[in-house]
């Protein structure tokens, strides 16, 4: 009996060296491989930087690769009954943690982070590529960069240094600059208006915490931790679909939990690792994939813009908002800070008052805490009316392609603006910021 497990302890030592050898060449090939697949691949917004991928992989197999060879050895100079099951184990365990690797490097990560309380946000230190859909159809390449905290903003300390301006700009994927270059988002444009326009201060930073499909809710959490940059002044960008969005995914007010963002909603902080930052949690998302939450979204946000808070389609959901933007206002006011309420229409508002409740809503909401507000619906009307030349003769179709036109010199779409669309934003919180003597003209 001794000597048939001596001769078993031997042979699970070779394998155990092959498999070692195996796991630690696989860093080099796999690593090689994953260049490969990711320069051939179309871009993705599922996919982020590949440098985190081969990370991920390359210091599993090392790691894995020379514990497994480390037993080989051991079992082969001393052959005991326990080594040998925990070897067995640690096997097991080295194949489903180099498998689950592997994995990622077909689905690979998505932009965003699982978190328990906002149930995404955005992955810190993320550089990617990722596609936009302009009126046309068209598809454009849009560069993606965060920061250490998870901002697509430049880099900067924490701590505000002396003669400094801090913005904060709080928002969804309107605020976070969905299909334009980051340095174009109004937060940057801002930043560099104010540095030529400005004598007050020495330097300013205005930082963009913008996070595709945030609604209010969450709004407020970003808001209390963006406290710790000391800002002079915060921005609440309110987009329209803000109203119904939170009711279709978040499962706190009877959503799916799970949308286009690939992240599942869970309020353990283990669980949503598993299902959202392991390979073979992101197998499962794929196998079953989110509902179709945009087309549905479209349809309701419409509704929602031409009927009041009263309504019982909508009376729940615009409590909800109302009192995040109370928290809001109030943890502004609390901490001194200056809060300005920026609305933004969709397209088909623009032109239409039948459309613009939830303006109207929101603006008296505002008066009643005493924050100021930029309706940019009235802002983009003025624009486009400036612009159009009526020439006799022209229907009222010819002059609604033209105002069409002129619209999507500011917008890439419905609900997102363009470099030029996020300029009029910059241009009018430059303006406020100038009459509220915040800051000193040159």
């Amino acid at each position: 009996m001794a000597e048939e497990n001596s001769r078993v302890y031997k042979l699970f030592s070779k394998f155990l060296t092959l498999l070692g050898t195996v796991e630690l060449l696989s860093a080099f090939f796999v690593t090689s491989y994953i260049y490969k697949f990711w320069n051939l691949r179309p871009v993705s917004y599922r996919i982020v930087s590949v440098d985190s991928i081969v990370l991920k992989y390359l210091s599993c197999s090392v790691v894995l690769g020379l514990i497994t060879l480390f037993f080989g050895v051991y079992l082969s100079k001393k052959r005991k009954e326990i080594f040998y099951s925990i070897s067995i184990l640690f096997v097991f365990i080295s194949v489903l943690v180099l498998t689950d690797r592997l994995i990622l490097v077909k689905f690979g990560l998505p932009p965003w982070i699982p978190d328990t309380r906002r149930h995404y946000k955005n992955r810190p230190y993320l550089k990617g590529i990722y596609k936009a859909k302009t009126w046309k159809g068209e598809i454009i390449n849009a560069v993606s960069r965060t920061n250490r905290y998870g901002y697509q903003d430049d880099d900067f300390s924490q701590r505000k240094p002396k003669g400094e301006l801090r913005g904060v700009m709080l928002g969804d994927s309107a605020a976070l600059g969905y299909g334009v270059d980051p340095s174009d988002t109004y937060s940057n444009q801002l930043e560099k208006m104010l540095r030529k326009a400005d004598k007050k201060y020495r330097t300013y930073q205005i930082i963009n915490t913008g996070v595709a499909g945030y609604s209010t809710f969450q709004e407020y959490y970003v808001f209390k931790e963006a406290l710790k940059f000391k800002p002079d002044f915060v921005t609440l960008g309110f987009s329209m679909n803000d109203i119904v969005e939170p009711f279709l995914v978040n499962t706190d007010f009877g959503g799916a939990g799970f949308d286009y963002h690939h992240v599942r909603q869970s309020a353990n902080p283990l669980i949503g690792y598993l299902l959202n930052e392991t390979g073979l949690g992101r197998l499962i998302q794929r196998l079953n994939p989110p509902p179709d939450l945009v087309t549905k979204n479209i349809g309701t946000i419409k509704e929602a813009a031409m009927y009041s808070d009263t309504d019982p389609r909508f009376i729940t959901a615009w409590k909800r908002i109302l009192n995040d933007l109370s928290k809001i206002y109030r943890l502004a006011d609390d901490n001194h800070i200056k809060i300005i309420l920026l609305i933004f229409p969709c397209t088909y508002q623009l032109g239409d008052i039948h459309a613009q409740v939830p303006q109207k809503i929101l603006i008296n909401n505002a008066k009643k805490h005493n924050v100021d507000v930029i309706d940019f619906t009235k802002v983009f009307e003025s624009i486009v009316s400036r612009s159009l030349v009526y020439e006799k003769g022209s229907s009222k179709k010819e002059m609604n392609t033209l105002a069409n036109k002129e619209i999507e010199k500011y917008y890439l779409d419905t609900d997102h603006f363009s470099e030029e669309g996020h300029r009029v934003v910059a241009l009018r919180l430059l303006k406020l910021l100038t009459k509220d003597k915040r800051i000193k003209k040159k």
